[in-house]
């Protein structure tokens, strides 16, 4: 089905913010560029102990405690009308990311908030 791994991804109101804290209180590594001081930060991707986080910003999000489930998926459009043709509810349609790469998202039948996407995490920016 071209699913090639799955990794969290985490919303926060102040992504730079989080990015400060997960590396001064838990030992992350930054993998994207460093945010710059006094400036906002839209997402980021981070590493500990060879697991990568990904942070974004609270938008086109659903779930109230900004939780989603990242699926790297050669075909995000495809998984998307499978998911949709079971029940789930349209986040986001698939559409082109910031990167170029395709992205979608939907909740499960229990409102559980699903990307899935194109662009590898932890790869090299």
């Amino acid at each position: 089905m071209g699913e090639q791994g799955l990794f969290a991804q985490l919303e926060y109101k102040d992504v730079a913010e989080a990015v400060r804290w997960l590396h001064n209180a838990l030992g992350f590594d930054l993998l994207s560029p460093a945010p710059v001081e006094g400036e906002s930060l839209d997402s980021a991707e981070m590493r500990r102990a060879g697991g990568v986080v990904m942070l974004s910003a609270a938008a086109k999000r659903a779930v109230p405690k900004g939780q989603s489930i990242y699926i790297w998926t050669a075909d995000p459009d495809g998984l998307f009308e499978r998911a949709t043709a079971e029940g789930a509810k349209v986040v986001l349609a698939p559409e082109d990311g910031p990167d170029g790469k395709r992205v979608a998202r939907v909740l499960d039948p229990e409102g559980h908030e699903w990307t899935f996407g194109a662009r590898e995490p932890g790869a090299s920016l």
